[in-house]
């Protein structure tokens, strides 16, 4: 395996839909980086469209290369299980996609709610002043621009889905400046450079626009675009449009928990 041959894992990271991500260490580099695991079934094996969704993710991010996206290195399949009676190898894991990126210390989310770890709670802290919030929120644009420029929709912009680097002051990150929230309310100055992550429902554009087949949810509870909720099945770039919006509302006004969250963004929806 060239996962445990070549990495030593050092956290686990998160979970979402089916996959899960954790941080770990190159044996030969020494950097950290973040592994995304994807599950293969072997039933998907047979199914074309179930595997060209799988596989969306990576070929989505091999195309990209922006200081507001989140890094791709490289990606590769490994066994996942010895051998097993077919009935029971048809219900389970028998390969894992491996997605290899940059890691980040915090999400959007995590800073927001002030969740991150203490190295960097002690370094970077949102204060919720509307210069900070600009600044924050002009990088995840830039992302956004990027995206849609090469006829790529997100499909599920959220905060937990913007993962924060901690830089320099005042960088210039592979072509994306840092957005250093130096505010004269607050003591602390930090710079810091949103990434775009989690391509997992990433749709590509032809003439503008593309159809839905599947009833995905986006963006969690209430933050689907207008004419997602109304259920037409039309994916366009105001699917992020939207959810850049609700985004920007996040940075604006603090909830305290999810609930709060959800009726403040149904109450902006209406």
């Amino acid at each position: 395996s060239r996962y445990k041959t070549d990495f030593t894992e050092l956290a686990f990271l998160g979970k979402g839909g089916f996959a899960s991500v954790y941080k770990v260490k190159n044996n030969l580099d020494g950097r950290e980086y973040a592994i995304k695991k994807v599950p293969i079934r072997a039933k998907h094996l047979n199914d074309k469209d179930k595997l060209d969704v799988i596989f969306k993710e990576i070929k989505t991010l091999a195309k990209l290369e922006h200081g507001n996206i989140v890094r791709y290195y490289s990606a590769w399949v490994e066994s996942a299980t010895g051998l097993m009676a077919k009935k029971e190898a048809e219900r389970k894991e028998i390969l894992t996609l491996m997605i290899m990126m940059s890691v980040h210390p915090l999400t959007l989310k995590e800073f927001l709610r002030n969740e991150g770890s203490e190295s960097t709670q002690d370094s970077a802290k949102y204060c919720w002043h509307l210069k900070c919030a600009l600044k924050l929120f002009r990088g995840v644009l830039d992302g956004a621009e990027y995206l849609h420029n090469k006829g790529i929709v997100h499909r599920d912009l959220k905060p937990g889905n913007i993962f924060l680097n901690i830089e320099a002051h005042d960088q210039d990150v592979n072509g994306a400046k840092d957005k250093g929230l130096d505010c004269r309310y607050c003591d602390k100055r930090c710079g810091l450079v949103p990434r775009i992550g989690d391509f997992g429902l990433v749709a590509e554009l032809v003439d503008g626009y593309q159809f839905q087949f599947a009833n995905t949810p986006l963006n969690g509870p209430g933050v689907a675009a207008h004419h997602s909720r109304r259920g037409k099945n039309i994916i366009c770039e105001k699917t992020d449009i939207y959810a850049l919006g609700i985004i920007f509302f996040e940075l604006l006004y603090r909830c305290d928990t999810g609930s709060e969250r959800v009726k403040c963004i149904m109450d902006v929806r209406e």
